[in-house]
């Protein structure tokens, strides 16, 4: 063997002794209780749409887990798979180590768009369906538009509801949403969807004075009016809120259609 393939074995030896007193460091690291961090200071600002009860159930889950030692090397895993469990997490962004003893964490919570109504329950949903728990929402859904007449059964908070008329409520609400001011003085407030599946009549908007509003098939590209033109429509109605009261109004086609209507 020449002198090249001594210093070769050399080499490898050295660095192999290096790697194992390493790990051996590393070992004895993740023993060190000086490296723990504990979740006994958690320090979290709710978004402004939920406040501080949207993110409670973060802290609760993240006390849960206890103390981490930054060297473990499933540290950021733990952290993210525990996040993820807690159904108004949407997405984990980054987790990151505070030496010695402090982590933090930035993450994505699942906004509601709506309130859906089924049988006694009242379930906030997002823009992509997926249901969220009461409790820590009970002040971010004020306000919100409420969807009756999904019939199939919510899935556990975090999952995402598969119901087509759930689509076409949810969707409903997106297009209205921006244009609420405009029209508010209709109180539109109930998205009904037990007739969605059906063109003859679709999605029916219901608020105050008796005031019912046939929208339409919200997922529909071609045979109805666009969303503007029915905004449009409802901002003539406002506009002779007078005329509306008692009054149902189809906005699908051409000229807004007035009808006497009641209460459901």
């Amino acid at each position: 063997m020449g002198i090249m393939g001594k210093r070769i074995i050399i080499v490898v030896l050295v660095l192999g002794a290096i790697a194992w007193m390493s790990e051996v460091a590393l070992r004895g690291l993740r023993k060190d209780p000086r490296f723990l961090a504990r979740p006994t200071h958690m320090e979290a600002g709710g978004p402004d749409w939920g406040g501080s009860e949207v993110v409670r159930p973060v802290l609760v889950r993240l006390r849960q887990l206890g103390p981490i030692n930054l060297f473990d090397r499933r540290f950021d895993e733990r952290v993210r798979v525990a996040l993820l469990q807690v159904p108004g997490v949407a997405r984990v962004h980054d987790v990151r180590r505070l030496w010695p003893r402090r982590y933090t964490v930035s993450f994505a919570m699942h906004r509601p768009v709506a309130i859906v109504h089924h049988e006694d329950e009242r379930i906030p949903v997002t823009a992509d369906g997926v249901v969220l728990p009461g409790e820590p929402y009970k002040d971010a859904v004020h306000g919100l538009l409420r969807i009756r007449g999904v019939h199939e059964h919510p899935p556990i908070p975090g999952k995402r509801w598969s119901s087509g008329s759930l689509r076409d409520g949810i969707a409903t609400v997106l297009q209205l949403e921006p244009h609420r001011e405009r029209i508010a003085p209709l109180g539109i407030d109930w998205v009904d969807v037990s007739g969605a599946y059906h063109s003859r009549l679709g999605v029916v908007l219901y608020g105050a004075h008796d005031i019912s509003v046939r929208w339409g098939r919200p997922r529909a590209d071609l045979g109805e009016n666009p969303v503007p033109l029915k905004i449009e429509f409802l901002e003539s109605a406002v506009r002779k809120l007078d005329r509306a009261r008692g009054r149902e109004l189809d906005v699908r086609f051409d000229e807004m259609y007035e009808s006497r209507t009641s209460t459901p």
